[in-house]
């Protein structure tokens, strides 16, 4: 199982759950999630602050297909990108990435949390990410 550690560190945005899904032209912040020898690899570990529009970009590095899935993508206003592929709004639970594909997901961070995920393809690919914010001394 991939650990994948995120720390979330106080912003300046003033996004919030009302707001929109997060659009190319605001600041956002980059993880890369790479999906090789059927387990998933962070390739640059890096803080993401709190509430600051955030891109995962989910790389199959595999010859197989490959899922994300997660139950807190059902929460999250979500956009999701790839070849040919646009899906946005609250309720998607999951994505399946072909072989030498990309997927982007943009979303912002709302709260703490332990996001569990998983490829449904491949029972034994597993990850978690571990949004935090540190409070301001």
């Amino acid at each position: 199982m991939a650990v994948l550690g995120l720390l979330l560190l106080p912003g300046l945005s003033t996004a919030g759950p009302s707001d929109d899904v997060p659009t190319p032209q605001q600041q956002e912040q980059r993880i890369e999630l790479l999906m090789r020898n059927y387990d998933f690899a962070l390739s640059d570990p890096r803080p993401i602050r709190f509430g600051v529009p955030t891109v995962i970009i989910l790389r199959n590095q595999d010859i197989v297909p490959h899922g994300f899935q997660s139950s807190a993508l059902p929460t999250l206003r979500i956009r999701a990108q790839g070849e040919g592929l646009t899906a946005y709004g609250i309720g998607i639970e999951g994505f399946h990435v072909d072989p030498g594909k990309t997927l982007v997901l943009h979303f912002v961070p709302e709260s703490n949390a332990r996001l569990t995920f998983r490829c449904d393809l491949h029972p034994q690919m597993k990850g978690e990410l571990f949004v935090l914010e540190i409070p301001s001394a």
